[in-house]
């Protein structure tokens, strides 16, 4: 618990006058130049201890720079710690008593500067005098110096009332109102133990600040305004500290304050979980920062909070990438600044973005170093305790991961809960990994006391119902304690109370999570482990308790409760749906779903389709994400680029080794056997994994790829797989009823194609990302595009006309979102397929970082051809070729500029229902699971209105994809296929047809969405589809036979010219 600051901050040394012993705007915050001759002691340094030299030269670049800091600067120095879990209220009080020590007589030209305040008295008060011998003794426990402050302040209490009431004096009013303040502050900064009993913290504080405003000193006022509202914090007084600091932002003019009070505000968003609202906050005090009329030099402290606390916001949401980013920045401000408390507390922060990244060989290796400096952590017992906890964690995970490891997280554990200085939060924290690890260790008995320690815990942080709903650790709780019953092996009727009890927690939880604020860019809320566990074990233990086919609809159902917070459905208002809804509308003709949920201890798989369920536990996701990264990082790597892997001697051998693993891993053999008799299939919950080509993985042991026999979709979640099903149901019925003068048989709104083509990025955005070279596009490839397409017309847009089709793209996303005119069908038909042939960025510094550069929004000069077609487009490269380029390069300039379109224009502007995107890396984004993807340019779309999205996230060779493309188009219109089985059926063709059959030139490609309904209805589908059979039907195999007319006219003359011969025999038999 932060303890606030000690009172002598707000004072200078008694033998200065009044007017310099008032803290002022103007000589508290006072530019690093102020006072160019000034030298002070050194502050309280960073001492890592040791005969490192690292640590050595760290430690003298902290304390020269802090030789450069003018006394002025050491308190606004301090007053970051409040907002950092690791503030010491010791070392605090050292920085300020060199601030009093140092402090002069000649900040008189300053003052001149600073409001108009009440007159001074040139001599010192004896209520002050009195106070400031006093205040010492008191911080040092003195409990003969508290009693006799506490007397102080009930006669000061009684003499401001009389001097009021009497209309004294106005100078020794303002004595006495400045002495209370600094009495109150003292008594309010003593611990419970100490405190006399009848105290408040709050309520002196408060009292503290209305003395301060009567005073006439803004910054004084602010200063004890803000303590009110942490002494009101840590009370679990969530609403007052929220109007206190609403208040004192409104009435006192502080600018030097107003800072700190808008990042304490954004602390309390962060605490009850309203995320968006804390980072709102922060980019008004980021601003204010900015603003050059309160340039204060202090301001580099509130910069070095305001970017931690940013950071650890960044976490919480799953934004891994953006809060490594801002972690980075506040640790060079504090060593910049010399400051301990931000160093520690930057040290904390680091060590949560350590357990994001899930690296815990980088966190135990870090926190161990920072606990080996005894003078680190000298004042600071309580955040000491807080990095063991981390310690903790790391080794518990490293011991779940390695069995045959020492076992060693139990005892840093007990270390963490033995040191009463643990802050409440993290205790409960400490209790519930410390549960999991004993529970691992089979210590049941053990495991049940420290559970029960837990649970009393949150029955006492649940009596105060201003207190943030502890649904996520209630939940852990939960899971622990049903785990805890399972190991006990304990009755039927026990086991179902426990799965009353854990569906209870979770279902509480989610209402905790569904009460969160949607943000813009999303939320990851099952990003973690921890949240994942909680489902997971709910899975294990329905199973148990019900059995496997009652249960598997039950474990469907607690699976679409979760999925139907992901970021996408909650922007579109979908609901949760049913069990039969699925299996009606999702399952595919011939074909089967396959539902993903990995998890921190096992991870899970349902094979779904007409004939029943499958269920089947999978390997922990620490496993799978193993196996999945060296699949990966093998198949998205081009051919060309040499192998550096000793490992393997060829590139084919390691695809062979690291897919198959990956195949027995994600596809058990009765599995694996069940799908092959599907013909499509669909892939549900695959953010729960990390990126995937299941196209790519191996049958087996079979030569053959999954994607050779299956057309393959994947639906980010069930519930967002039943609106978009929904969705083409109402517009098939839409399109069946055609025009009173339309022609039977004809084919209703046959879909068109847009092209939009932006070959050529521009100068200024190859100058950001040197990569983008211009693409050939030209006649031939218009041609090639263009010829397949057998339904409707095909148009081409170039250049700046390409906008058009996003014409909300700087609009606010959520106003366009909630517009009719986002949601209303395109009034056009040319929109029902979009296809974007561009280059693909990526800019990591955005929280949604994968984006398309179409070129400037407005004309240039650079030279055109004329396509005939009334388009322009850039002219091709003189040598007409293309090698296999990175499209997706990555760059951290922010300049804002007119070239790229971005998720959130993506969101803001109307969609087509099947949008194809040919460039690199648009499916590339941040893992956060249980997002929907709506961290990448295939979440945008679907949230725009797309049904289907065809994209990639990782790089495309450019020929290789203009041949899918082409292929693409005639299965889609004249077979009249799916999306997914379009593109299926054409990297058959491509490959039959000479196309390197790697899977990085034709596996790479994706279908997002619904996947396995045609573009085309009704009649006009039963009058394109080749004799009716899907592709994998076939006798062939499932390749199918190009389309030759010629072949079909021999054959049919053939057919023709046999029965002639049959019946001039025939004839010839009768007439003899």
């Amino acid at each position: 618990m932060e303890r606030p600051l000690a009172p002598r901050r707000l004072v200078r040394d008694k033998g200065t006058e009044r007017r310099d012993r008032r803290p002022r705007a103007s000589s508290l915050y006072q530019p690093m130049d102020a006072h160019p001759q000034r030298t002070t002691r050194a502050p309280r340094q960073l001492h890592l201890g040791g005969a490192h030299p690292r640590r050595l030269r760290f430690s003298q670049r902290l304390r020269h720079r802090s030789r450069r800091l003018p006394a002025a600067l050491i308190l606004p120095a301090l007053l970051c710690a409040p907002f950092c879990e690791a503030a010491s209220a010791s070392t605090r009080g050292a920085y300020l008593a060199q601030a009093s020590d140092s402090k002069s007589g000649d900040d008189a030209a300053s003052e001149e500067q600073a409001p108009a305040q009440l007159p001074a008295p040139t001599t010192t008060a004896p209520w002050e005098k009195r106070v400031r011998a006093l205040g010492p003794r008191a911080q040092a426990g003195d409990p003969q110096a508290i009693a006799a402050l506490h007397q102080t302040l009930k006669e000061l209490r009684s003499f401001i009332a009389q001097s009021t009431q009497l209309q004294s004096d106005n100078t020794a009013l303002a004595d006495a109102r400045y002495s209370l303040v600094l009495a109150a502050v003292d008594l309010a900064a003593q611990p419970a133990g100490r405190r006399p009993p009848d105290l408040v913290p709050f309520e002196l504080l408060e009292e503290a600040r209305l003395a301060a405003v009567a005073f006439g000193d803004a910054e004084v006022a602010a200063n004890v305004a803000w303590r009110t509202a942490l002494a009101l914090r840590d009370a679990h007084e969530l609403s007052r500290s929220r109007a206190v600091l609403e208040s004192a932002l409104e009435e006192l003019d502080a600018p030097g304050m107003a800072p700190w009070l808008l990042v304490t505000q954004a602390t309390l968003a962060r605490q009850r979980g309203d995320w968006q609202r804390a980072l709102d906050i922060l980019s008004v005090a980021e601003a204010g920062l900015l603003d050059e009329s309160h340039s204060f030099t202090s301001h580099r402290y509130t910069r070095c909070a305001l970017v931690g606390l940013r950071g650890q916001i960044h976490i919480d949401l799953g934004l891994v990438g953006r809060a490594a980013l801002d972690l980075a920045q506040e640790k060079e401000l504090a060593l910049e600044l010399g400051d301990l408390d931000g160093w520690i507390a930057s040290l904390i922060r680091r060590a949560n973005l350590h357990l994001a990244r899930e690296d815990y060989e980088g966190l135990a290796r870090s926190v161990e170093e920072s606990l080996a400096s005894e003078d680190l952590f000298g004042g600071h017992p309580g955040e000491r305790a807080q990095l063991l906890v981390r310690l903790g964690i790391a080794r518990s995970e490293q011991e779940r991961a390695d069995p045959s490891r020492p076992r060693l997280a139990s005892g840093i554990f007990h270390q963490a809960l033995a040191d009463k200085s643990l802050r409440p939060g993290e205790r409960l924290t400490a209790e519930l990994f410390l549960g999991d690890v004993l529970l691992r260790e089979r210590a049941l008995d053990e495991a049940a006391t420290v559970l029960d320690s837990a649970r009393k815990r949150l029955l006492a942080w649940n009596a105060n119902d201003q207190l943030r709903a502890p649904a996520p650790e209630a939940a852990s709780l939960a899971t622990l304690s049903a785990r805890l019953a399972v190991l006990r092996v304990a009755g039927k009727e026990e086991l179902a109370r426990q799965l009353t009890e854990l569906r209870h927690a979770h279902g509480i939880f989610l209402e905790h999570w569904n009460s969160t604020p949607l943000r813009p860019a999303g939320i990851g809320f099952l990003h973690y482990g921890g949240r994942r566990a909680v489902l997971s074990e709910l899975i294990s233990l329905t199973l148990l308790v019900e059995g496997l086919d009652p249960g598997v609809d039950h474990i469907l159902e607690h699976l679409m409760e979760a999925q139907a917070l992901g970021s996408v459905s909650r922007r579109l208002g979908i609901p949760t749906g049913s069990v039969d809804a699925v299996r009606e509308k999702l399952i595919p003709p011939g074909g089967g779903l396959l539902i993903y949920l990995s998890g921190p201890d096992r991870s899970h798989l349902i094979a779904l389709d007409a004939a029943g369920s499958l269920y089947r536990e999978l390997l922990p996701a620490r496993e799978l994400e193993r196996l999945r990264a060296d699949f990966v990082t093998t198949v998205t790597l081009p051919p060309s680029v040499p192998s550096t892997d000793r490992l393997y001697t060829t590139r084919a051998a390691r695809l062979t080794t690291t897919g198959r693993a990956l195949s027995r891993a994600l596809l058990p053999e009765d599995i694996m056997r069940r799908v092959a008799g599907w013909g499509p299939l669909t892939v549900v919950g695959i953010d729960t994994l990390g990126y995937l080509p299941f196209e790519a993985l191996p049958i087996m042991d079979d030569v053959a790829l999954l994607g050779d026999r299956h057309p393959i979709a994947y639906t980010p979640t069930l519930p967002l797989g039943l609106y978009l099903a929904d969705k083409a149901t109402a517009q098939a019925r839409a399109e069946s009823k055609a025009p009173s003068g339309q022609a039977k048989g004809s084919a209703p709104n046959a879909p068109s194609l847009t092209v939009l083509v932006a070959s050529d990025p521009g100068i200024e955005a190859r100058e950001r990302w040197p990569h983008l070279v211009p693409l050939p596009f030209g006649a031939a490839e218009r041609t090639q595009l263009k010829a397949n397409w057998k339904s409707g017309g095909v148009s081409f847009v170039e250049g700046p006309r390409v906008w058009e089709f996003f014409p909300h793209s700087n609009a606010d996303t959520d106003a366009a979102l909630q517009s009719e005119e986002l949601h209303s069908a395109p009034e056009s038909a040319n929109l029902r397929v979009l296809e974007i042939l561009a280059h693909g960025v990526y800019d990591p510094q955005r929280e949604r970082p994968a984006g398309l550069a179409l070129g400037p929004r407005y004309p240039t000069s650079a030279p055109t051809e004329d396509t005939g077609t009334g388009a322009q487009s850039p002219r091709p490269n003189s040598t007409g070729e293309q090698t296999a380029t990175e499209l997706t390069s990555v760059s951290g300039d922010r300049a804002e500029d007119q070239m790229f379109l971005w998720c959130e224009g993506v969101e803001s502007s109307p969609s087509a229902e099947l949008v194809i995107l040919a460039a690199c890396g648009t499916g590339r984004g941040p893992l956060r699971r249980g997002d929907d993807g709506a961290a990448n340019l295939g979440g945008a779309f679907l949230s725009a209105g797309a049904r289907d999205v065809i994209l990639s996230p990782a790089r495309l060779e450019y020929r290789s994809t203009l041949r899918l493309l082409e292929l693409l188009h005639d299965r889609l219109t004249r077979a009249g296929e799916s999306p997914a089985t379009a593109l299926y059926t054409a990297r058959r063709l491509a490959v039959a047809q000479g196309l390197d059959p790697d899977p990085f030139h034709r596996s790479l490609l994706h279908v997002t969405g619904l996947g396995h309904r045609p573009l085309v209805s009704g009649g006009q589908r039963g009058q394109l589809l080749d004799g009716g059979l899907h592709p994998w039907e076939g006798k062939n195999g499932g390749i199918p036979v190009p389309d030759k007319p010629m072949a079909r006219l021999v054959v049919a003359a053939g057919v023709l010219l046999m029965v002639a011969f049959v019946i001039c025999g025939l004839r010839s038999r009768r007439r003899g």
